[in-house]
């Protein structure tokens, strides 16, 4: 993550994504040569489902017609703020086949029907057999038929996302779900909050709004740090712990970290319209005892005068009895 010197501006937008993920390619740098097993790369699996619900706490009305930059997700996030009415999403990743698997669940979305999609992404998933099957749907699925629902996305999916996917998808096994070895599937057990796969009449309040958009492939600084046009609301996901972790993984000091990160955030900030806002999301109540001390690793933007605000998430996980999970969306309003 320590490349410079790419830029991107609103002629990037109009590119079809082949040509994108080729002008992204040059910002990478290679992951290290041990893997890191808590970083995240070009090369990193995507996570199956989001962790984090913003929905449940976000007002889709103070959403609409706002033009947004979401970072990671797992592809869930941009099309929520597509459903919510956001006039522009530019969605970026550090992970290529993150990338891809957007591309897949937008095309399915727009392509495949809701117990279609469900079939297609969960079937063959441990975690997801209860959820299935209190819907009705098999908890497995076989591979031609899996490749049939494929086939009808395929149209959907930019060059290099076909290439990604058919090999992918053919060399899936009986009873072997293609998706086997992402990120997350602990978090199946949290599907119930996921709207467009909960319920067949979210699926298609989302697939209404379902359509392109643009995906860059890039690293974070070059997300923020590259742009040359400006945005409503920057979404930066679960960013910070990712990258404190990437950071560590490369030997770097607490130091260092606090000082990539004020780069990181004045540049955030500078991406940032008038009346715009900056979340990030934490997986930590307010009431923990890691929260004040990342709220205090972002005290410059309090010192830019920004004006901040906490929202707490609360859900529960259906398969476990009487469980209560909270999490955080730190806010930042620049006035």
């Amino acid at each position: 993550m320590r490349k410079e010197g790419i830029t991107w501006d609103e002629s990037w937008l109009q590119r079809d994504a082949d040509d994108l993920y080729r002008l992204c390619g040059a910002a990478h740098e290679p992951p290290p040569s041990d893997g890191g097993p808590a970083t995240f790369h070009h090369d990193s699996a995507p996570y199956l489902v989001a962790t984090e619900l913003p929905w449940l706490v976000l007002p889709e009305k103070s959403l609409e017609g706002r033009s947004v930059l979401t970072i990671a997700g797992s592809g869930d996030l941009p099309l929520f703020f597509r459903t919510a009415g956001a006039r522009r999403v530019v969605a970026v990743d550090v992970s290529l086949n993150a990338c891809f698997f957007s591309e897949l669940k937008r095309s399915a979305l727009g392509m495949l029907d809701w117990r279609e999609s469900l079939a297609f992404f969960l079937s063959d998933l441990a975690g997801a057999r209860g959820f299935l099957s209190a819907r009705g749907i098999p908890p497995t699925l076989a591979a031609d038929e899996r490749w049939r629902l494929y086939e009808r996305t395929r149209p959907g999916l930019s060059r290099s996302a076909r290439a990604h996917w058919d090999g992918l998808l053919k060399d899936a096994g009986p009873g072997a779900s293609p998706f086997r070895c992402f990120r997350g599937l602990p978090g199946l057990c949290f599907l119930e909050h996921i709207p467009y796969l909960a319920s067949e009449s979210a699926h298609e309040a989302w697939r209404k709004h379902s359509g392109p958009y643009p995906i860059l492939n890039l690293p974070l600084q070059q997300a923020v740090g590259g742009a040359g046009i400006s945005f409503d609301i920057l979404y930066l996901s679960n960013v910070l712990d990712y990258w404190r972790q990437d950071h560590r993984a490369r030997g770097g000091t607490r130091a260092s970290f606090l000082s990539q990160l004020e780069h990181f955030l004045r540049r955030a900030w500078d991406l940032l319209s008038a009346g715009g806002r900056l979340f990030f999301y934490l997986f930590q109540s307010r009431a923990g005892r890691d929260f004040q001390s990342i709220r205090e690793n972002l005290a410059v933007l309090r010192r830019l005068g920004a004006v901040e605000e906490a929202l707490e998430v609360v859900y529960e996980c259906p398969s476990i009895a009487g469980s209560r999970f909270h999490s955080t969306i730190l806010g930042y309003l620049k006035a």
